[in-house]
């Protein structure tokens, strides 16, 4: 029975020596399981946060987009009113070229009237000094004729 007693010890001492090891191991083991359900949640956590970042950024860039439509609207509605004020600079540009050709005329006309207005003018003038002269001259003879029959 002793020998029994002293196998059964030498088992129990090996069980004992096995269950500290594994008690060891599974300490390790939950430690490390402790460790990697922590870097996991961190991993979560930080996944959580990019989705949260990536969600903002969307955000963000659906109002740049918005805004440059809006700009890009904009732009294009500049660009037709700078067309159209092109047009109408070359319409007025056209009318004032007409209206200055006008003016030349105009001004030609108004210098050859003024040129015969002149012309008849001092033809008036000599006129009315030839009819001074004629009345002067027929005063003259009115006299000469009086005094010869007084």
């Amino acid at each position: 029975m002793s020998e029994l007693k002293k196998r059964n010890q030498e088992a129990l001492s090996n069980l004992s020596l096995t269950t500290d090891t594994v008690q060891r191991e599974k300490s390790h083991y939950d430690r490390e399981k402790k460790s990697l359900l922590a870097k996991i949640e961190d991993a979560n956590a930080m996944a959580d946060i990019a989705s949260m970042q990536k969600a903002n950024a969307d955000k963000a860039i659906e109002k740049v987009d918005a805004r440059l439509k809006l700009a890009l609207s904009r732009a294009d509605e500049l660009i037709r009113e700078i067309v159209d004020s092109e047009s109408q600079k070359a319409a007025l540009i056209t009318k004032i070229s007409s209206l200055v050709r006008q003016k030349e005329e105009a001004d030609e006309i108004a210098a050859q009237n003024q040129s015969k207005f002149r012309k008849t003018q001092s033809e008036v003038k000599e006129a009315n000094d030839r009819a001074d002269e004629a009345e002067h001259f027929a005063y003259s003879l009115k006299n000469a004729r009086r005094a010869a029959y007084n």
